[in-house]
């Protein structure tokens, strides 16, 4: 009504309007029932990629590279040494057929080192127990990550040997850092050496000054310059002033991995078209994959081509995009459309895609795709969707989906207008179980709760 209308009808007595509300209390409720859910029905766990990619390693499961170290044998996998490092790409790429299944021996290094270094590749960190406190063994991974290109590894170990300097190990630190393009590391050895007249006479009469003239002779310049500098100050905190580690980029390189189609060996082809991917990964990622590439579902999938006739392509490769990044696929949600119509189908679209997607990481035994897409589907229930997005909930075990579903079914003007289209007779023939527990949660709005 507009305020023509009002000010004209029999409603406005003496410039006052009389509303009439009927009210109802949900009483020991704390939850939005309008369908505005605010309760947290569904909570998406962080992410365990790490956890998969770790577990990879240590079984050793769809190895196809070997390396002795010493008289140490580490069984590794091309794809994940290759997305991760480039050297070990060239170096992996540059074998030829026949060294295929042969072993790629290193002399110059320490089989607990190598194993240091392997671990950082599938877990993106360094477990200081393994490394042990030792500053030697930080300084043999810094050479190590600077010869295989981990550029976050090799400012892990800058950070950590920042803590191991003193009077004893200040020169063959700066030197390491010197020769190694340690930049953070080497400005905190000079910062330690002109910070005390102390320091640098210890230094010195520990023959320091000689290691460092016959090792790196221009380095000693550099300290000339920092003691001779009117803005020299004294820093406290040098554990973390002069090396900055950034965040981890494993996703990223593995997203990388899946785009580039590099070192693919397991093709699939669904609803006609080829996807390429590599076995490892889904296996390391899905218990579903592992069994149907590695174990009693393997045969027939070595070699030939895995057909699946009953997903679409474009869900497959969203299924793909997270199990290589681990993170929300992108289903273009924020594409503004120029017509209202177009944008609700395209709104519509995008909802089916979410349950069809969930349906794939139930398949495919994917619990933090399945919770993203539940998270997702949450906030398209309404009095049109409930129903469908109910009844997958139910088929496909989704907790918090089925009971964001049930909350919103809770507010009779809701219920009124979904058995008004037809929802509940919909439940009743395929998933009639699902009544009950709507009965159930109906059950706790007693008639005394309406006033």
């Amino acid at each position: 009504m507009n305020r023509n209308e009002l000010e004209k009808s029999e409603l406005l007595k003496d410039d006052s309007l009389t509303i009439k509300c009927d009210i109802m209390v949900i009483k020991d409720v704390d939850i939005d029932r309008t369908g505005a859910n605010t309760a947290p029905f569904v909570v998406v766990p962080a992410s365990d990629m790490i956890q998969h990619l770790s577990s990879l390693l240590q079984s050793t499961e769809g190895s196809d590279v070997t390396f002795e170290i010493g008289r140490e044998i580490f069984a590794a996998h091309r794809c994940v040494l290759a997305c991760r490092s480039t050297v070990f790409k060239g170096l992996l790429g540059s074998m030829n057929e026949g060294t295929t299944a042969g072993v790629v021996r290193i002399d110059d290094m320490e089989a607990r080192v190598f194993k240091l270094l392997l671990g950082f590749i599938y877990r993106d960190s360094v477990p200081e127990k393994e490394a042990e406190d030792d500053d030697v063994m930080w300084q043999h991974l810094l050479v190590a990550a600077d010869r295989y290109d981990l550029l976050r590894l090799r400012l892990i170990c800058e950070q950590k040997l920042c803590t191991y300097i003193n009077t004893t190990t200040a020169a063959t630190i700066l030197a390491l850092a010197e020769r190694h393009h340690g930049r953070g590391l080497k400005d905190a050895c000079l910062d330690f050496l002109t910070r005390a007249h102390a320091n640098l006479q210890e230094v010195t009469v520990l023959g320091g000054l000689d290691h460092l003239a016959s090792t790196c002779p221009l380095v000693l310049k550099e300290l000339i310059v920092k003691l001779v500098s009117p803005n020299k100050k004294a820093r406290i905190d040098v554990n973390t002033a002069f090396v900055t580690v950034p965040a981890s980029d494993m996703h990223q390189h593995f997203t990388h991995l899946l785009q580039s189609g590099e070192d693919t060996d397991v093709v699939f082809e669904v609803s006609g078209e080829k996807l390429h991917a590599h076995r490892c990964i889904l296996a390391a990622r899905s218990a579903v994959f592992r069994a149907e590439l590695f174990g009693p579902m393997k045969e027939g999938t070595t070699t030939g081509v895995i057909r699946i006739n009953d997903m679409e392509a474009r869900v497959f490769k969203l299924m793909l995009t997270f199990i290589y990044s681990d993170s929300m696929p992108d289903i273009n949600e924020e594409e503004d459309m120029e017509e209202d119509e177009e944008k609700d189908d395209d709104v519509d679209d995008i909802e089916v895609t979410w349950q069809h997607l969930l349906v794939a990481a139930d398949r495919y035994d994917l619990q933090r795709l399945r919770l993203m897409c539940e998270n997702k589907l949450c906030g398209y229930i309404n009095t049109t969707k409930v129903a469908s997005i109910l009844e997958l909930a139910e088929q496909h075990h989704c907790r918090g989906l089925k009971e964001a579903c049930l909350d919103f079914l809770n507010f009779p003007p809701n219920l009124q207008q979904v058995m008004a289209a037809g929802g509940l007779s919909h439940l009743s023939s395929s998933c009639p179980s699902v009544l009950i527990d709507l009965i159930a949660k109906l059950a706790y709005l007693k008639p005394s709760d309406e006033l």
